[in-house]
């Protein structure tokens, strides 16, 4: 969801050809699968063009490619360093100019790092 309201909002702002995004999971469970039905409602709802997803893994290559990368909590950000075997937080205090940074989203249905359930609430 993150990732079309981005691309929404990015468009929005007259930005859209500056931003690349891509979204991804960490356990891989729902490659090659549509959004959630669910998902694609509430970006409906809102206006929100949910066209073009499939499922897919991160792949190390995508602390390569992207300037961040954004988890949506702590147990996908544990993950993410657990599989590229280099933290995300390293890589950005590195070279803070040429390696992606890593964050993790807040829900503030919540109170705690989640999916986030509105768009509006980005």
């Amino acid at each position: 969801m993150a990732e079309y309201v981005l691309r929404h909002r990015a468009r929005e702002a007259g930005v859209a050809h500056r931003v690349r995004t891509d979204s991804a999971g960490t356990s891989g469970w729902h490659d090659g699968e549509n959004m959630h039905q669910g998902t694609r409602k509430i970006l409906a709802a809102h206006g929100i063009d949910h066209q073009g997803f499939t499922s897919s893994k991160v792949r190390s290559e995508d602390f390569d490619e992207f300037d961040f990368i954004i988890a949506m909590d702590d147990n996908n950000l544990a993950e993410l360093e657990k599989n590229v075997r280099q933290t995300p937080r390293q890589k950005s205090s590195n070279s803070p100019t040429s390696s992606p940074k890593a964050a993790t989203a807040t829900s503030p249905t919540r109170g705690t790092p989640a999916t986030l359930t509105k768009p509006s609430d980005l």
